[in-house]
């Protein structure tokens, strides 16, 4: 994970060009160094490798910070972009370091009509992603708190707000110290030949890329191939259930992907990127993968595939000892979850291809129903049920049924 030493970052208007003001404690995720806008932050959508990207709350900064008495209706009105991104960092440094660690701003919502502007992350953002099958996130501005450093923004968005635009000039006003983090698109195929060269082991650990996947524990004194951490992968839904496994070697024979030469001499490398091929293949169904790396010499079980995914890790049970095992977690960027396509749900419970369960406000928006809540996403609702406690359901409800703060909705495609 890239973390940015720079510490303090934003712009201000000066004779039409930019230069360097204050914005403690927060750095972009991404950097577009031909750009000269604020902070030349390059679009995308916050991104990170524990639960892919999700906000757990979004406001509109203007009436955010009328309704807290931190500027008047005034004030607000005539808030401008630096203003209102350093009014987006100031609410989520008011959250606390230890739930706010990132916040989304989408920039073309500034002269817009009051929509919500600004998004909030429990995980520390990591790469950015500008699109998905449905949605373009090129317009979504990603920064994340910087680990080392979160005082309080000391200064509050200003009384008379910059109201000039940002003007292009001849040369781009790039920022040197805050380096954009590694694309999930650099990373390498598994391919069915056997690559014949091991990882090299040097005083630092290196990553080793895998397109598509990354690692659900980093081990950051190691140099095993990607850093891993050991442990069996887990997750909220379903505690950590692979549905299927096999041998990798004799997976590739059968399938025709290898000869029996070629995987006679597959090392740890091989069998990594092999066992995610396999995964890959599944399609839509396998949403991660375990491998056993006590397993390379011998003709045993070494990989597991995982229908729900992985989110943490899990190095024992009182019965089992889990250290020799890596978890990997499929990039979202690879499939679509259906409940990425809520971007106002409470809390999810059950996320698939085809499936979105979640804790829904029915109270609010008008008391809608499960009908019309699924319905804002063009989804259809199949079951219904009141709220228990967090994702437990006390009894089921019609789709129907309309004003329950405490609801939980799952949609499909209809």
């Amino acid at each position: 994970m890239l973390i940015s030493k720079n510490y303090f970052i934003a712009l201000i208007v000066v004779n039409n060009a930019f230069v360097s003001a204050n914005l403690e404690g927060f750095f972009p995720v991404e950097v577009d160094e031909m750009s000269t806008d604020f902070m030349n932050v390059g679009g995308g959508k916050c991104r990170n490798g524990i639960d892919g990207g999700r906000y757990y709350d979004q406001v509109i900064v203007t009436k955010e910070f009328v309704n807290r008495g931190l500027a008047t209706q005034e004030e607000a009105d005539n808030f401008g972009q630096v203003d209102k991104i350093k009014g987006c960092a100031k609410l989520c440094d008011l959250e606390g370091e230890l739930k706010c660690r990132g916040f989304d701003w989408r920039k073309d919502r500034v002269k817009s009509s009051p929509l919500t502007d600004c998004y909030f992350y429990e995980e520390y953002p990591t790469y950015t992603a500008t699109s998905t099958s449905r949605n373009n996130y090129e317009d979504w501005l990603c920064f994340s708190r910087d680990r080392t450093f979160s005082p309080t923004i000391s200064s509050e968005p200003t009384k008379a707000p910059v109201t000039t635009e940002p003007t292009k000039s001849q040369e781009p006003t790039r920022n040197p110290t805050a380096a954009p983090t590694a694309s999930p698109t650099t990373r390498f195929k598994p391919t069915p030949a056997p690559i014949t060269s091991s990882p090299t082991v040097s005083s630092k650990p290196t990553p080793t890329p895998l397109e598509g996947f990354f690692p659900i524990e980093v081990d950051e004194t190691s140099t095993d191939f990607m850093n891993v951490g050991g442990g069996k992968c887990r997750n909220l839904i379903d505690g950590g259930r692979y549905y299927d496994q096999v041998i990798v070697t004799k997976e590739f024979v059968n399938r025709g992907l290898a000869t029996q030469a070629e995987v006679d001499n597959f090392g740890q490398v091989e069998k990594i990127r092999g066992c995610a091929k396999l995964c890959e293949l599944e399609g839509n169904k396998c949403k991660g993968f375990d491998w056993r790396k006590d397993r390379v010499n011998f003709p045993l079980t070494d990989c597991y595939f995982y229908v729900v995914e992985p989110t943490y890790t899990a190095t024992s049970t009182p019965r089992n000892n889990y250290e020799d095992w890596l978890c990997f977690a499929r990039e979202k960027t690879q499939y679509q979850l259906l409940c990425d396509m809520l971007s106002y749900t409470r809390e999810v419970c059950m996320n698939d291809t085809d499936e979105c369960e979640a804790k829904a406000n029915l109270g609010a928006n008008g008391k809608e129903s499960c009908d019309s809540w699924c319905g804002r996403s063009s989804l259809v609702c199949d079951k219904a049920w009141n709220d228990k406690n967090g994702c437990d359901k006390k009894r089921e409800i019609s789709c129907s049924k309309t004003g329950k703060s405490f609801s939980i909705c799952r949609c499909k495609i209809g």
